[in-house]
């Protein structure tokens, strides 16, 4: 540490002691001008927002320590309107690590939807160019992605009038008939549904998420999928002109009724997330010959055993399931390696695969049956559903009623 009230420097060696000098309202802040000499290894975590300039003796080809050097000074509570990044370093013929640092930049772009970075031979070894492509990448606004969850909805957040949007996000939410109703005016009719998170006894299972329900009573689960028919029936609303415009009694008694029937038809087990689907249903093929279940005729096998459960209990069922598969798993990823060295076609492991090696498993297929059945009788009363398991979960009922009352 250097001051101007006289020469020479102190060593400070812990991060938040450094702070107290730059920090507003730190113990040492002064009026007077002071640097700081730091290494790399004190490039996170340390806030320095009342220095107005950062000058860097050289640019490490860590690309993260880089990015997080620059941000000690360029905080959201900086005082400065401007803030100063200079380069003293030595020009040299291009390095390794030089290259290192623009392909890795190069990746960050992309990763975060913004343009690549000039390529690092153009950069002819010259740090400074690799300085001014960081501080340009800070900078930039990343270009939203139609294919984007969060992009999405941000964009349909931008389509709402912004005291109407805080007015609806300020709610407390108790059931359906708490929730707020938007009837929007797309083209095709349909009900999609805004489901709050919910906590259970087992812990936080239930994240907020979108709920599709087409007219012929399909749930669509996808969540971009989701996202963007919500985003394209906001637009059309827009367009007609009837987005600052209350529904006449017609059609607001019409989006009643049919976001009551929807709701009422949703069993809670068909909104579990997408990735236990293959797991239940070939837990359903394997459970369906157990006498024992007396599954009922003419009802779907799935339905029939899962129809009862939670949320919770689905977890529940389908992560004992993944674990006594994860043997035939394990063996079957090593029959893929196997054959690609003996530069066989490569096929992917399905969990199809899995159940047939443990159907074969004579000596092992009777004692995993017995353990499921038990898996299951224990997820019905891990937290038993009840008849406004999603009611009272929706806090935004979106109904588009489609051309029908146009």
């Amino acid at each position: 540490m250097l001051g101007s009230d006289g020469v020479g420097f102190s060593p400070i060696r812990q991060g938040h002691l450094i702070e107290e000098f730059f920090r507003p309202g730190g113990k040492r802040s002064t009026d007077r001008q002071a640097s700081a000499f730091l290494t790399y290894q004190m490039a996170e975590g340390i806030n320095l927002q009342s220095a107005d300039a950062l000058v860097l003796l050289g640019v490490t080809s860590n690309l993260k320590e880089l990015l997080q050097g620059l941000g000690r000074i360029d905080r959201i509570d900086s005082p400065h309107g401007r803030i100063h990044y200079y380069l003293l370093d030595v020009p040299v013929a291009a390095l390794a690590s030089d290259e290192k640092v623009s392909r890795r930049l190069e990746n960050y772009r992309a990763l975060s939807g913004r343009q690549r970075i000039e390529h690092a031979e153009d950069a002819e070894g010259d740090t400074q160019l690799i300085l001014d492509s960081v501080a340009a990448y800070l900078r930039e606004s990343r270009i939203p992605r139609n294919g984007n969850y969060h992009d999405l909805l941000r964009a349909t957040r931008d389509l709402v009038d912004p005291e109407r949007y805080d007015e609806i996000a300020g709610t407390t939410i108790n059931g359906l008939w708490g929730a707020d109703i938007a009837v929007l005016e797309g083209a095709q009719g349909f009900t999609l549904l805004h489901l709050r998170g919910e906590s259970g006894r087992q812990g936080p299972f239930a994240p907020p998420r979108l709920l599709l329900i087409e007219s012929d009573g399909t749930l669509i689960r996808n969540q971009v999928q989701c996202a963007r028919r919500l985003k394209a029936a906001f637009e059309e609303t827009i367009a007609q002109g009837m987005a600052t415009t209350p529904p006449d009694r017609g059609r607001m008694q019409a989006a009643l009724a049919e976001v009551t029937r929807r709701v009422g038809e949703i069993r809670e087990w068909q909104i579990a997330p997408e990735r236990t689907d293959s797991l239940l249903q070939s837990l359903s093929v394997f459970l369906s010959r157990d006498d024992r279940l007396k599954l009922p005729a003419g009802i779907a096998s799935d339905e029939a055993l899962f129809g009862d459960l939670s949320l919770g209990g689905v977890e529940y069922l389908s992560e004992t399931w993944a674990r006594l598969l994860d043997p035939y798993w394990v063996h079957a990823k090593q029959q893929v390696r196997e054959s690609f060295l003996q530069n066989e076609a490569q096929s992917y492991i399905s969990i199809a695969d899995m159940t047939e090696r443990l159907e074969a498993d004579i000596a092992n297929r009777d004692r995993i049956q017995e353990l499921m059945v038990e898996a299951l009788r224990e997820a019905r009363t891990i937290e038993p559903t009840g008849p406004d398991a999603v009611s009272r979960r929706i806090s935004v009922a979106f109904i588009s009623l489609g051309a029908a009352l146009h």
